[in-house]
């Protein structure tokens, strides 16, 4: 599977800058982190945090959910996502591409 922001929630399961428009985030689910001690950070694309956690007890069921204060983000770049898959929500209509 390859990473898809076509629509809200975008759908991510690779590290990569996934975007350079403003958005405003509003949640990150992240499902079947598969070992402890896997993370996942999310910077903007000036390098500022976002997102920053470290699984502790891994496992396909696994399921954890951040809810965010609808930080404004210049750019999403998703830094590391040691295993499983990141669903990013957005306020108001949801991001474009790109």
């Amino acid at each position: 599977m390859a990473n898809d922001i076509t629509h809200n929630p975008w759908i991510i399961d690779t590290a990569e800058p996934v975007s350079s428009k403003r958005l405003t985030l509003a949640k990150v689910i992240w499902r079947g982190p598969t070992t402890a001690g896997h993370a996942l950070i999310i910077h903007n694309l000036a390098g500022e945090i976002i997102l920053s956690v470290l699984e502790a007890t891994g496992g396909a069921n696994v399921v954890q959910q951040y809810d965010l204060p609808d930080v404004v983000c210049a750019g999403i770049d998703i830094d590391t996502l040691g295993s499983g898959i990141a669903y990013l929500y957005f306020r108001e209509q949801g991001p474009s591409v790109s």
